[in-house]
Order: C-alpha cells, then structure tokens, then sequence
C-alpha cells in the first residue's frame, strides 16, 4: 500500500518531532521524492553515493537517514562541491531523503542504550529542547469508552518513555439539559438528564494535541464533548546522553564486554581510570565529547562516546574518569535494526504497509591498522 510522503512526514514528525532537535541541527525532510508517493523505504546511517545507489537496486522511493545530508545552507548545485553532487543525484534520481538526527539521539538511541547496558535510575542529560505533556481527560457514556480510548491512543495519546496505553478511568454521573436546538445522543431537549459516564484521564505529547482531539471529536458520541485539557509541569525525561547506575559495579573489562555485546566494534581508544568498580556510566551516542564535563559535574565514572579529541581525553584523565571511545559508526549503525523495528510498528498501528530495508551498503570510513 502506497503512502502519501506528507502523511509519512506527519507520522514521522509525531513519532520524533523536530522540536527536539538541537537549534544546530537539520533533521526533516531533506528531498521530496519525485512523486510524492512512498513505497519501499531505504533505512540508513548516512546519506552517501553507495547507499543512495542502493535504493535505487532496491526501488525505494525514500531513504530515512540518521546523519544529514544538507547541514548548512546550500547556495547553489553545481559540481564543485561533494554535498552539490550528491543533492544533485538525489533530485535525478527521484528518490527522497528524511533525516532524524538530534532528535533521534534523545528519542531513541539514549534511550536504547539505557535498555542494552541495563542501566538503573537513568537520568538523561544534555540537549535544549525537553518533550512536555499536556493532561486530557474526556468524559464518555457507559459502553462507548472503548471506541474513544482507542481512537485517542492510536492518534498519539498515552504514551510516556516504555509505556503505551497508560490511561485512568473512574466512573460517575454526568448531568446536562438539552437546548430545544440541540441534537443529543442521550436524553431529551429541556429535560435535566443524568447518564452514568466514565472519566478518562491520559498524558498527551504537546505535538499530538491537534491530532488527539481531533480523535476525540470522531469517536465519542455526544454532540458537545466534554473534555479538559491542562498544562503539566513535569517533562519527559530525555536527552543527547544518558548517566546510568550499575549497582553491582564492574571493572573496566567487565564494562568494555558489555559494550562489545550492545554494539559492533574490535577496536577501540581508552584512558583508563583511577580502577575500582564502576557504578555510575555516563554514555553519549555519536561525538558526546561536549557533554564530558557535564558528565564529570554529575559524578560519572566512566564516560562512553565517539570521536574525542586529544584535550577532551586530558580533561577527562584529569577527572579521573575511564574514557572509551569505541568509534562513531559503531555506535550508532546497530540502531538501524530499531528504527525499522519502531518504523514498522508504526505502520502497523496505522494499518499502513511499507517495506524497510536496511542499508548494507556502508561502513566505518576508517581502517584500523597496527
């Protein structure tokens, strides 16, 4: 079944908005796909020549890419520069281009990390942008509760960190007298009615709103709903880095193991620490080095990330932090298999039918010799 790009992108802008994106960062829809109608999708780490290759073999209409494309303001497309070349090859070949970068980091890959390394009391940090909530609560005659809890749930309400679903319902009686304009479902114009009504209370995403009450609307029954919306407080704990707990403690092999089973590397670059066993881990996906003394403020032991240079080592050795750098695309390229896993999940909630395809035409860029 064929998608629309534009409700890809709406589902796409739900489920990891661009809001929570970092200001210096280009996630969205890069390159439109020539027709405007997706297909088969192509699930990638960068953007390159070989993958968008690869999509063609494959016939994919759109290349979902973790790592953008278009980072800083193109001001022609000629031929002097990689970044041209390539956007020009997009546009020939008819193929779309959709990054989720930052906001991926904090939506998902912090997050999975945590899950992996089965980390305790995770507190995620780093990032400016927070993903707050909104409290619906909708009132719903007996026997219609469940159309309504549906509706909402698959628009996007309900849903905090792991749990989908998560709702409050209590029951009560409701009263209302009909205008002689009115239409009601349940009692009679200018007649006092009492109709036994559940209460249900959900969390709802600042950006699912619209799309919630919209739901609301189309599947409850009455003429007039009565619901309430309230601002929260409280956010959604998220962030570019996660600091986690391992009660027990490990040693420097026994974490470094650890990591070998998460993620896919031989070698890496370290600075050991002071020794001792290790409880508090500090972990940024991709080059995390700017988020180092935030993590050394918050009593990490060790620090997890890629791409550090030479003075974010001495600063951490100063610390007496263990530093592993266990290289960008290793880090980050086993996230494909998820976002495929989330990607379909989606579809399936939608009642869409997409294929995804993992990219396998791509690497480390760098060798690693003795």
């Amino acid at each position: 079944m064929a998608v629309k790009m534009n409700v890809l992108a709406s589902l796409l802008e739900e489920w990891m908005p661009r809001s929570w994106s970092e200001a210096w960062d280009n996630s969205g829809l890069q390159i439109s796909p020539a027709d405007q109608i997706v297909r088969r999708v192509l699930v990638a780490l960068d953007a390159t020549e070989s993958v968008l290759k690869e999509a063609q073999r494959e016939k994919a209409d759109l290349i979902i890419a973790h790592h953008p494309l278009i980072f800083t303001p193109l001001h022609a497309l000629g031929d002097n520069e990689p970044v041209e070349r390539l956007v020009r090859q997009f546009i020939r070949s008819g193929i779309g281009l959709y990054v989720l970068h930052s906001n991926l980091d904090k939506g998902l890959m912090s997050k999975e990390i945590a899950r992996r390394l089965k980390l305790e009391n995770c507190l995620y940090f780093g990032g400016e942008s927070k993903n707050r909530f909104v409290k619906l609560v909708v009132f719903i005659p007996w026997g219609y509760e469940e159309n309504v809890r549906t509706a909402i749930f698959s628009a996007g309400a309900g849903t905090a960190g792991n749990y989908q679903e998560s709702a409050f319902m209590v029951p009560g009686t409701g009263t209302f007298r009909p205008r002689h304009t009115a239409q009601p479902f349940i009692g009679q114009k200018d007649e006092l009615s009492r109709v036994e009504e559940i209460r249900l209370e959900t969390i709802v995403p600042v950006q699912n709103i619209s799309r919630v009450l919209q739901a609301v609307n189309e599947s409850h029954p009455y003429e007039e709903v009565a619901m309430d919306v309230y601002p929260l407080l409280n956010e959604g704990n998220m962030g570019l880095g996660v600091i986690g707990e391992i009660f027990t403690g490990v040693d420097e092999e026994e974490l470094i193991a650890a990591l070998r089973k998460a993620f896919s590397f031989n070698k890496f670059r370290i600075v050991p620490g002071t020794g001792g066993l290790l409880e508090r881990i500090a972990i940024v996906p991709g080059k995390g080095g700017k988020l180092l003394q935030e993590a050394i403020n918050r009593n990490a032991q060790a620090f997890i990330s890629a791409d550090l240079d030479y003075h974010q080592a001495m600063l951490g050795q100063s610390a007496g932090l263990l530093l592993l750098d266990i290289g960008h695309f290793a880090m980050e390229a086993v996230f494909k298999n998820t976002m495929v896993q989330e990607l379909q999940e989606i579809c399936k909630v939608q009642n869409l039918h997409l294929d995804f395809i993992l990219a396998e035409n791509e690497g480390d860029p760098f060798q690693f010799r003795e």
